[in-house]
């Protein structure tokens, strides 16, 4: 999450009304179709609230209304248009350098105006994702005076409290402010105590193909970068090769429908590593640095048995509950894979699959991946086997990877 300074700005807004004000009295006297920020009447701020269509939200791919759970007006972008350019105002070159782990090409996609009125809020949620590369959102709040309304963002514990209200005038005159955040951060907007809080919402999407770009910071002095090239000279280091395991910090909006074909793009997973976000985009860009070849693999843990992971998401359908660890090993990109702390308590499988050592450096944090399957009690019921993304870093022995370590020194 970034919260940007905010920028003065002249805005005007043309509407085109899909719904008629409840006011006649309001109708009677303004001609309701445009609004200037410069210095907004309440008389006409309050127009465009009732011209607002009630909002919705996103559960279960479908729109939901419900005003217990979000109070706000919205006007799709077929019924405005603003006079503002994201690119003079500097916003796409600060989110590429501040919220993005290396400079990536991406467009912000005009998607929703929202108003708050007194009273209004939303409650905790997530964005919905529309479409694979979508990475995040943009959300700026217009020069209306309002009170209350602070954006909430939540992540692993963490909370940050956006207060708009005190930034959309300075000095008299009318500023934007505005914040941009991952996709899969909660969030909330706190109920309005007066005025009104109007937002143009922008949905942000990386442009493919993925095209590598240097860092906006010095990457080589990234403490990771430092103490993983250092390790990598170390002739006692992994001396024999073996896998560092990095468990994705981020959820991504990959559409994990089975294949058995692990050699199609069907399965996403590649797409995963073209998209990847903040931690995640690092550590692969550290490795690529270094020489290192990292894969992007989906896991499946077992309290009972040793943690498989494969290059594309399985089909399950017909294989019973109890065949599902033995059945994943049959195929060709499967990895049976141990901790490396406790390989010496392994014992072999059947499946003759030398089991893979992983030094993890950290663990996933999202269910990524949610695979039916037929599961049996009393009688047939349909369950689920979970999976989570994660990059498996390969490295070599000492022998074959000192050179390639020497080239970049």
């Amino acid at each position: 999450m970034q919260c940007y300074p905010s920028r003065p700005v002249s805005l005007e807004l043309f509407y085109s009304p899909p719904r008629r004000p409840r006011s006649s009295s309001i109708t009677e006297t303004l001609q309701g179709d445009r609004l200037s920020f410069a210095n907004p009447d309440s008389a006409e701020v309050e127009l465009l609230a009732q011209c607002c269509e009630p909002a919705t939200f996103r559960l279960d791919k479908e729109d939901v209304y419900d005003e217990t759970y979000r109070k706000a007006g919205k006007l799709d972008i077929d019924s405005f248009a603003m006079n503002i350019d994201l690119a003079s105002l500097e916003i796409v070159e600060e989110i590429s350098c501040r919220l993005l782990a290396q400079e990536r090409p991406f467009k912000a996609e005009l998607y929703k105006l929202n108003v708050y009125g007194e009273g209004s809020f939303f409650k905790t949620h997530k964005d919905t994702p529309w479409g694979e590369n979508m990475f995040g959102s943009l959300v700026l709040v217009l020069p209306v005076p309002h009170k209350g309304g602070e954006l909430v963002l939540r992540q692993n514990g963490n909370e940050w409290k956006y207060d708009s209200s005190t930034l959309t005038s300075q000095d008299g005159t009318p500023t934007i402010s505005y914040v941009a955040f991952y996709g899969d951060i909660e969030h909330e907007v706190l109920p309005v105590e007066s005025g009104h809080r109007i937002t143009l919402t922008y949905n942000l999407f990386f442009k493919n193909p993925r095209i590598l770009r240097a860092p906006s910071h010095d990457i080589n002095s990234h403490p990771l970068r430092i103490e993983l090239e250092k390790a990598l000279k170390d002739p006692m280091f992994m001396k024999d090769g073996a896998f560092l395991g990095w468990g994705l910090q981020y959820d991504y909006p990959v559409e994990a429908r089975p294949t058995e074909d692990c050699r199609r793009r069907t399965n996403r997973l590649d797409f995963v590593a073209d998209n990847l976000k903040g931690e995640d985009a690092l550590v692969a860009q550290i490795c690529e640095d270094l020489n290192l070849t990292t894969e992007t693999y989906v896991i499946f843990s077992s309290k009972e048995q040793t943690e498989i992971v494969l290059r594309h998401i399985p089909n399950l359908s017909g294989v019973n509950e109890e065949d599902i660890h033995s059945y994943l090993l049959t195929f060709s990109d499967a990895k049976q894979v141990i901790d490396a702390a406790y390989r010496n308590k392994v014992s072999k499988d059947e499946s003759k699959i030398r089991p893979e050592i992983i030094w993890w450096l950290n663990n996933p944090k999202y269910v990524n991946a949610e695979v039916p399957h037929i599961g049996w009690g009393n009688q047939a019921s349909l369950n689920y086997e979970y999976g989570s993304f994660c990059l498996l870093i390969k490295v070599d022995d000492h022998e074959a990877r000192v050179d390639d370590v020497a080239s970049q020194t």
